[in-house]
């Protein structure tokens, strides 16, 4: 499978399937195998790309702190190198907020946005207890994606390193990102775990309020990722969604 240049890294994606194109973003410490048991019945009818951040998987270790602009000015640049314009964009937690911002840019037209686990990034800035809370309760959920990691030396490192990661997240421009989502015209899929901590049904609810056109599902034992821990609910839930979604934008 394919690297590309972008800027300073190099960055690993996986293509698979073909038709109307699928971006899948994972979550901190994911990687394109994150995906892996809903990929496979969306590349019936798809062509679905994953790609691993920078620092993450099989893509080059960042040689500078990775911010949220970062990530997107990526996977900007992967899209444009793979000539896709419209894609249907799926995202979980920071990968999430990821696909938003790509949905408000200018450098595409989503076809349709779907957002599993976002965090609550910029709801309580500053709240440094919160966000330390929201690592512990997030760090279970890839402590086996982290396993693999080879960039990584020891739990206790990897808890660290997401703690820094949202701290600088939270300092960033989300708060200013959430104040645009009444701009997201595309179908929105808003998927949460009835037990996540992070993204409780309740915040799922709000969100998914905030677009123009938007469904909620709230997954039983869905967790933080609910396509890793209930991919057999997952998988029929995003399929049908994103055919849908096709099929409205197909007219």
């Amino acid at each position: 499978m394919p690297h590309v240049q972008v800027g300073d890294i190099e960055l690993y994606y996986q293509e698979v399937g073909e038709g109307p194109p699928v971006l899948l973003v994972h979550h901190f410490f994911g990687t394109v195998e994150s995906w892996t048991a809903v990929r496979e019945p969306l590349r019936r009818h798809f062509r679905v790309i994953s790609v691993d951040l920078r620092g993450h998987g099989r893509s080059s270790p960042s040689t500078q702190p990775m911010t949220l602009e970062q990530f997107v000015a990526d996977v900007a640049a992967l899209l444009r190198m793979l000539e896709i314009s419209s894609p249907h964009l799926v995202g979980a937690s920071i990968g999430a907020v990821i696909c938003g911002r790509l949905a408000v840019s200018d450098a595409l037209r989503a076809r349709s946005l779907t957002m599993i686990g976002v965090p609550r990034l910029g709801q309580a800035p500053g709240r440094t207890q919160s966000i330390e809370r929201f690592a512990e309760e997030v760090f279970p959920a890839v402590e086996e994606e982290y396993a693999h990691a080879h960039r990584m030396h020891g739990p206790e490192y990897a808890r660290t390193v997401l703690l820094e990661h949202f701290k600088r997240l939270n300092r960033g421009d989300v708060h200013h990102w959430f104040d645009r989502l009444e701009q997201i015209d595309c179908p929105v899929l808003v998927l949460a775990g009835d037990n996540d901590w992070a993204f409780p049904p309740h915040s799922a609810l709000e969100l998914a309020s905030r677009f123009q056109h938007s469904e909620l599902c709230v997954l039983p034992r869905g967790g933080h990722l609910p396509h890793r821990a209930v991919p057999h609910i997952t998988a029929p839930v995003l399929l049908d969604f994103l055919l849908r979604a096709e099929r409205r934008w197909q007219g």
